[in-house]
């Protein structure tokens, strides 16, 4: 029945082939030929005007202008980069500042949205290409805000690079091992519910590293048969399956134990938040703030129809609950994707009223306004000198989405 359902999507998407005499075959449906054109790897870049995207071959990443949409310089070539020579890339990360970027190759995927790759560090302004370490592939790679710093995970610890310091490399964690401990990314679970695959923020002022601390020692195991397979091929497995042994808690069993822990980089001393946790409690995102002593820890309950969103100060380890939201079903990812703090406000979207409506809350977690409509599918922005508001919505059912702002006097404009 799946190989038939595919076919007939192939029919529709392929009718212009089919017309002109050509044959399909599956493994060309099945090759994503007929799937629409996208476009991957854009970033909006620090001077607000322009933005960046990798070219579809891997081989450049170009700048283009907002305002014109024409291109206004190359930032990156594989053929003129300096240092380690290059085919082609999978991807690049850009600097804060925008002065370098981390270029992502060699990319192995782990499990939906988690990978390993090998990540280089390049300087624009000379073409200078550096491995960012030669310990191994890394996972999540993250800036720091001043751009001198880089944080990764290796083999379930977080390390740490410093670019003023020679791209000195440093271990920030030692207790991280397969199937038992998972520092600064999701485990399992967290990555497939809540779609992300980073656990770890800087502070503001870059001088400390906050990160969720799985211990899934307690966790039961499944266990996935590997074949030789096609691509990749796997001859070891040729006569003989081989086992692929992972933490899966089926529903009504032990959950990873969660913890908060903060780095200080200047004293190396590391704390543990005082983030209050039911046993069975997830923490679907942390998120940086404009505010070096506050990083927003978002906890969610099993039943994951309870959210609590805490400000918690990495130095002191205390925690102050900002907001409390509940709903009759179940509270969606979208909330944490499109979740927006600012230098002053909180804005999160609910479906509590039966819709998917826009909140904004004061960083201390008064409720100030509501935004109404029938279904919010995006929140892009939030202007802290205006009040505007700019998200899409479905006011008319879901084949008509509309962009609108929503100024402070309640008037929306599409």
């Amino acid at each position: 029945m799946k190989t038939i359902a595919i076919f007939c999507a192939a029919l529709l998407m392929g009718g212009s082939q089919l017309m002109a005499g050509s044959q399909l075959d599956l493994k060309e449906i099945t090759s994503g030929a007929f799937r629409g054109e996208s476009m991957t790897s854009i970033e909006s870049l620090p001077d607000g005007e322009s933005y960046a995207q990798m070219t579809s071959d891997g081989k450049q990443v170009v700048q283009y202008s907002f305002r014109t949409g024409k291109q206004v310089s190359v930032l990156f070539d594989v053929a003129i980069a300096r240092g380690a020579k290059l085919e082609h890339i999978d991807g690049y990360l850009m600097s804060p500042d925008g002065k370098r970027m981390l270029i992502q190759t060699d990319t192995k995927s782990v499990y939906r949205r988690s990978f390993t790759a090998t990540y280089y560090i390049y300087t624009i302004s000379n073409n200078k290409l550096e491995r960012l370490s030669d310990g191994g592939p890394q996972q999540t790679p993250l800036w720091s805000p001043d751009g001198n710093q880089v944080a990764f995970v290796r083999g379930n610890n977080i390390y740490l690079v410093k670019l003023l310091y020679n791209n000195s490399e440093s271990q920030v964690t030692k207790d991280g091992k397969s199937n038992e401990v998972i520092n600064g990314l999701p485990d399992w679970v967290c990555e497939e519910e809540f779609s992300h695959n980073r656990a770890m923020v800087f502070t503001a002022d870059s001088r400390q590293i906050v990160w969720v601390r799985y211990d899934e020692s307690a966790v039961q195991e499944y266990a996935m048969p590997l074949f030789k397979g096609l691509n990749p091929e796997r001859d070891a497995y040729s006569t003989y399956p081989g086992i692929y042994r992972y933490k899966y808690p089926k529903s009504g069993t032990s959950n990873s134990k969660l913890s908060v822990l903060s780095f200080d980089i200047k004293s190396h001393q590391t704390r543990t938040i005082q983030v209050p946790l039911e046993s069975d409690d997830y923490i679907p995102r942390i998120q940086m703030t404009s505010d070096p002593a506050r990083v927003a820890v978002f906890t969610l309950n099993r039943h994951q129809d309870h959210l609590k969103v805490f400000m918690a100060n990495p130095l002191s380890t205390v925690c102050q609950q900002v907001v409390d939201d509940q709903v009759d079903k179940y509270i969606k990812d979208d909330t944490f994707q499109d979740a927006l703090i600012t230098s002053q406000h909180i804005i999160l979207t609910s479906e509590r009223s039966g819709y998917n409506s826009i909140y904004v809350y004061s960083l201390n977690g008064q409720l100030q306004r509501t935004i109404q409509q029938n279904v919010v599918t995006d929140v892009y922005g939030y202007d802290e000198q205006s009040g505007d508001v700019y998200y899409a919505a479905l006011p008319d059912g879901p084949l008509n989405q509309k962009v609108f702002v929503s100024h402070k006097n309640g008037k929306n404009n599409v």
